[in-house]
C-alpha cells in the first residue's frame, strides 16, 4: 500500500523510522506537516517572494504619511523590528480565513475602524507590489491556491499523526485532499485542545475526551477511540536562582541515567532559549547536543560585527571595545548610500573577521553561510542604504543562522515545539516559571481579546492552551520526568503546575554545585555568601606573587574563592591577548639578540606570529592587526637599542623574603646599559592602575615586588613597556613610598590570622570577574 505518513517534526520522522528499523520494516513515505501542505498545493501564478524580497516590499508598502497612528517610524531599522507584527497578522486572519471586513463589526475602541483600513491599504498596497515585479507570498496562499493532484494522487492515502491544532485553512485543504484520497487522522484529546475538538465537531466528528482516536477525514467517522486517563507525575523541584537549575537538572539526568534509561531517551526542555549558552558553558564533557544547533550570534565573527553597528549607533561600551582590538575608525566617517558590493567591499577593508577578502568564500562555506551570502547578494541587487543600514540588514540576515552542533552528547537539549511527535522516557523541563510557562504569545498588536473572540480568531488563552497540550503529552509520555523553577520576590511557580495537579510535589533540593563547579569540596556552598564568610590564613605560611596580593587588595571574595576554597576559572577559548603577545616578544627579542633597524625586528615578529595556531578565528584579524599596532612600538624599540641597551635576560624568575613573607616573581625582561639595570614588564593594557600617584589606594604593587627582589637595586631601574600603545616606555616613580607601602600591607597579613571575605565596593571589577555568579554580581543575572 502506497500510503504517506505525516509527522509534525522531523524529529518525529527520525523516531518512527528508528522504530520501523527495529522491527525490521520497510520503511514508509514520511513528510512533515510543512513539506506535505507545500507539496499538496500550487500557487495560481507567480512564484513565492523570499523573507529578505517580503520586507522590503512591505516597507515600501507602508511609504504613505497616513501610516502613521500604527506605525510612527518607517525608516529601515526601526521598519524591520515591527514589520513581523504586520507579517504574523496577515498571516493568520488568511489561514483562519477571516477577512479584514469582517473585523469592522467588532464593537471596540473608537480608532480601531481607522486602523483597520490603514492595514487593509498596507495589504493591498503589498499584493500590488508582489503582482508588479511576480511575486506572491504564502498569506495570499489560502485565496489562491488549487490542488497539485499529480502529488496527491500518487499515493493511496494519507495517515496524518496530529500533534496541536489545525488552522481553518488546514481543515479546508485536508478535507478537499480527503475527497480524493482516503485521509486518517491520529489525535490525542486533552482539556487543553478543546478548540480543535469543536473544529471536528463543525465538520460533524465527535472526539471524546481524554482519549486516543483514529478518525477517517474522507468518511467523517471514528475508526478508534480509547480513553486514556491523562496520568502525570513529575517531580517539581524549586530553586533560588536560574544557576541552580543547570545543577539540579544535571543531577537528574544522572539519576534518570542510573536508574537504566538510555541518554538518547532524556530530553532537557527549555521554554527559554537564552539559558542555552549557559548550559552549553557547564557542559564540560559534552553530555549534551543541542537541537536548535549553535546560534551564530555566538561566533566571533558575529559578536565583532554587533559591536561595530553598536559603535554606529553611539554606545560607548562598543566604541571601547573596538578601541581595545585597534580599530580604525576614521573608515568609517563616510555616510553616503552605497550599494551591496560596495557595502562588503568596505567590510573586507575593515579586515571584519570572514570578511576580509582572502579567505571570505573558505571561511563563510566552513559556517554553510556561502548560499546565505549569495542569496543575499542577489536579493539586494539594485538597493542603495548607507553603511550602518547594511551593517543592521546583514546582521538581521546572520542571527537566524544557526551551526550544527556536530560534536554534541546524547542527551537532548530542546524547545517545546521541536519535542512534538516525539516521545522521550526521561524528560527535565527548565524555568517552569509563570513567565515562561505557558510563554505569553506576543500576537495581539492589532487585535485585543474581544475582537479575536468576535472574529474567531485564536485568542491568547488558545494559544497557551495549545503549548499546556504540547507539555501534557511531553509529560505523560515519559516514564520519569522533573520540572524545575526558580523561586524569588520577582519569579514564581507556573500556575499551570495546579492544572496539572503538582503543586502537592514540591521540593527544595541541596543544590549540588559540584557538577558545575568541579574543583569545589562538597561540602563547600557556593551560595554561603548571603552570610559573611571568615576564612583561616596564615600569611608566613603561604607563597605570596604580585597577583595573589593584588587579588587580596582588590576583592577579599574573589581571593577566597581562588586561593581558600580553590574553585577553578573556567577555561576559555578565547585567546588570552596579553599571554600571546608575551610569548611572541619572548622569542623574538632574545638575550643577546640585536636589532639595528626596525626591518628587521618586525620580520622577527612577524615569523613568530605566523608561528602561532589556534583554533579561535578571532586570531584571522588580529595576527595582521597586532603587526599594525606594534609598528610604533618597534620604532621605539630600535632607539632604546641604539641608545647602547642591550638584552641581557627574559622571562627569569625572582625569588626571596620581603618583611617575613615569601614572594616570587616572573620578570618579562632585564636590560643593561653599562653598569645600569632596566627591569621591564610588559604591558598589553593600561597601566593607569599601575602608576597611580596616590599610593594608598594602589594595588598593584608588581614592579614594587621586584625592585625588592632583585639584585643591585641601586643601579636598576623599573618601568613598564606598552605594547599596544605606540611602545611607550613608563619609569617607576615614588619607589620608596611604594615600597613602604607595601611593607604596611605586608604587616597587616602578618597581625592577622583569620579575615572576612568582603566583596569589592567597586562594581566595575566584577563586570569580568570569573567568580560574579557567586557573588550574584554582573550581567548574568
Amino acid at each position: 500500500m502506497n500510503r504517506l505518513y505525516i509527522y509534525p517534526t522531523t524529529r518525529a520522522i527520525r523516531e518512527a523510522k528508528a522504530k520501523s528499523i527495529a522491527f525490521n520494516q520497510f520503511l514508509p513515505k514520511m513528510v512533515t506537516v510543512g513539506d506535505f501542505e507545500s507539496r499538496a498545493v500550487v500557487a495560481r501564478s507567480a512564484k513565492f517572494v523570499n523573507t529578505l524580497q517580503r520586507k522590503l516590499f512591505l516597507k515600501e508598502a507602508v511609504s504613505f504619511k497616513e501610516i502613521e497612528p500604527i506605525l510612527k517610524d518607517t525608516s529601515l531599522v526601526k521598519f524591520y523590528t515591527q514589520a513581523d507584527d504586520f507579517f504574523s497578522f496577515f498571516q493568520e486572519i488568511s489561514a483562519e480565513g477571516v477577512a479584514l471586513d469582517e473585523l469592522f463589526m467588532a464593537d471596540t475602541y473608537a480608532e480601531f475602524e481607522r486602523d483597520l483600513n490603514l492595514l487593509k491599504v498596507v495589504l493591498q498596497n503589498y499584493k500590488a507590489l508582489l503582482e508588479k515585479n511576480g511575486f506572491t507570498d504564502r498569506i495570499f496562499l489560502p485565496n489562491e491556491y488549487k490542488l497539485n493532484r499529480a502529488y496527491i494522487e500518487s499515493f493511496d492515502s494519507f495517515y496524518l499523526e496530529l500533534e496541536g491544532y489545525l488552522t481553518n485553512f488546514e481543515l479546508e485543504l485536508f478535507s478537499k485532499i480527503a475527497k480524493i484520497c482516503p485521509f486518517i487522522i491520529k489525535l490525542r484529546t486533552t482539556p487543553f485542545n478543546k478548540k480543535l475538538q469543536k473544529s471536528f465537531a463543525n465538520l460533524g466528528i465527535k472526539l471524546e475526551p481524554n482519549s486516543i482516536i483514529e478518525l477517517d477525514l474522507s468518511k467523517k467517522k471514528i475508526i478508534s477511540s480509547r480513553k486514556v486517563p491523562i496520568k502525570i507525575d513529575s517531580e517539581v523541584i524549586e530553586c533560588s536562582e536560574s544557576i541552580e537549575q543547570i545543577a539540579v537538572a544535571f543531577a537528574k539526568i544522572d539519576a534518570m541515567v542510573q536508574s537504566g534509561i538510555e541518554p538518547d531517551r532524556i530530553a532537557l526542555i527549555v521554554p527559554d532559549e537564552s539559558i542555552i549558552p549557559l548550559i552549553r558553558n557547564f557542559d564540560r564533557v559534552r553530555n549534551f547536543n543541542f537541537a536548535m544547533g549553535v546560534s551564530f550570534r555566538e561566533h566571533e565573527a558575529y559578536r565583532y560585527l554587533e559591536q561595530l553597528y553598536k559603535f554606529l549607533k553611539g554606545d560607548e561600551v562598543a566604541k571601547e571595545f573596538l578601541k581595545r582590538v585597534g580599530f580604525d575608525f576614521i573608515k568609517l566617517l563616510d555616510t553616503k548610500q552605497i550599494d551591496i558590493e560596495q557595502f562588503f567591499e568596505q567590510l573586507k577593508k575593515l579586515e571584519i573577521p570572514l570578511f576580509k577578502e582572502e579567505n571570505l568564500q573558505e571561511g563563510l562555506e566552513k559556517l554553510n553561510l556561502l548560499k546565505r551570502y549569495f542569496d543575499f547578494m542577489h536579493t539586494m541587487q539594485g538597493f542603495s542604504f548607507s553603511f550602518k543600514e547594511w551593517l543592521f540588514l546583514w546582521l538581521y540576515e546572520l542571527k537566524e543562522h544557526t551551526l550544527d552542533d556536530a560534536h554534541g552528547g546524547k542527551v537532548t537539549v530542546m524547545g517545546l515545539l521541536e519535542s512534538r511527535g516525539v516521545t522521550f522516557d526521561g524528560v527535565v523541563i527548565l524555568d517552569f516559571n509563570d513567565d515562561k510557562v505557558p510563554a505569553i504569545s506576543g500576537k495581539d498588536r492589532f487585535l485585543n481579546s474581544a475582537v479575536r473572540a468576535h472574529a474567531k480568531l485564536p485568542t491568547r488563552d488558545d494559544r497557551e492552551n495549545l503549548q499546556k497540550h504540547y507539555y501534557t503529552r511531553l509529560l505523560e509520555q515519559a516514564k520519569t520526568s522533573a520540572l524545575i523553577y526558580v523561586k524569588s520576590d520577582t519569579k514564581q511557580p507556573s500556575k499551570f503546575l495546579f492544572e496539572l495537579g503538582l503543586h502537592q510535589n514540591i521540593k527544595r533540593y541541596q543544590i549540588p554545585n559540584e557538577l558545575l563547579f568541579k574543583s569545589a569540596k562538597s561540602s563547600y556552598n557556593p551560595y554561603s555568601h548571603l552570610n559573611d564568610i571568615e576564612f583561616a590564613l596564615d600569611a608566613t605560611k603561604t607563597s605570596w606573587s604580585s597577583s595573589k596580593l593584588k587579588t587580596f587588595l582588590e576583592c577579599k571574595r574573589k581571593f577566597y574563592y581562588r586561593y581558600i576554597a580553590q574553585i577553578k576559572e573556567p577555561k576559555s577559548d578565547t585567546i588570552n591577548d596579553g599571554q600571546l603577545l608575551h610569548t611572541i616578544l619572548q622569542r623574538a627579542i632574545k638575550p643577546g639578540v640585536s636589532y639595528s633597524n626596525a626591518r628587521e625586528l618586525e620580520e622577527a615578529i612577524a615569523k613568530e606570529l605566523g608561528k602561532i595556531e589556534y583554533s579561535d578565528t578571532s586570531l584571522l584579524y588580529k595576527k595582521p592587526l597586532w603587526q599594525k599596532l606594534m609598528a610604533p612600538f618597534v620604532q621605539s624599540q630600535i632607539e632604546h637599542f641604539k641608545s647602547g641597551w642591550q638584552v641581557k635576560r627574559c622571562e627569569f624568575t625572582l625569588k626571596g623574603k620581603i618583611g617575613g613573607l615569601e614572594f616570587s616573581g616572573r620578570v618579562d625582561r632585564m636590560d643593561i646599559r653599562d653598569d645600569r639595570f632596566l627591569v621591564i614588564d610588559y604591558k598589553s593594557g593600561a597601566i593607569e592602575e599601575a602608576i597611580k600617584k596616590n599610593v594608598d589606594k594602589l594595588e598593584d604593587f608588581q614592579l614594587s615586588i621586584y625592585a625588592m627582589l632583585v639584585d643591585r637595586q641601586d643601579k636598576s631601574d623599573f618601568a613598564y613597556l606598552e605594547i599596544l600603545k605606540e611602545g611607550k616606555m613608563t619609569l617607576l616613580e615614588q619607589l620608596q613610598e611604594r615600597q613602604e607601602k607595601l611593607l604596611e600591607h605586608i604587616e597587616y597579613l602578618k597581625s592577622h590570622k583569620s579575615f572576612v571575605a568582603e566583596r569589592t565596593d567597586n562594581l566595575q571589577k566584577c563586570r569580568y570577574c570569573p567568580y560574579q555568579l557567586l557573588c550574584h554580581r554582573g550581567e548574568y543575572l
